[in-house]
């Protein structure tokens, strides 16, 4: 293996994760509070993050200011966040 390879698998698992040798499962760190937790990139439809509603704007939200998958707690607490914003522009816009 040489340099260039090395280079490529290091930043690699920086920006996704490790891939773990026993079952495919890679375990990543989440970007928002540095927690390290599972994702099934093996089983996509088994992965936790499957059954978390969130909608295209939350989603869109998400891409745009975080660089990976985020931990299902900082999920939940954007999301309940997210929410609250969204019903406070229309609460605003129902008192003009």
């Amino acid at each position: 293996m040489n340099c260039n390879s090395l280079l490529f698998i290091f930043s690699f698992e920086q920006k996704v994760g490790k891939l773990t040798r026993e079952n495919s499962v890679m375990e990543k760190v989440c970007p928002r509070c540095n927690k390290s937790f599972v994702c099934r990139n093996d089983q996509i439809l088994e992965c936790w993050c499957l059954n978390e509603p969130i909608d295209a704007e939350l989603r869109k939200f998400l891409a745009d200011n975080f660089p990976g998958c985020l931990c299902a707690e900082c999920i939940t607490v954007l999301r309940k966040c997210f929410i609250n914003y969204q019903q406070q522009i229309i609460f605003e816009n129902e008192n003009y």
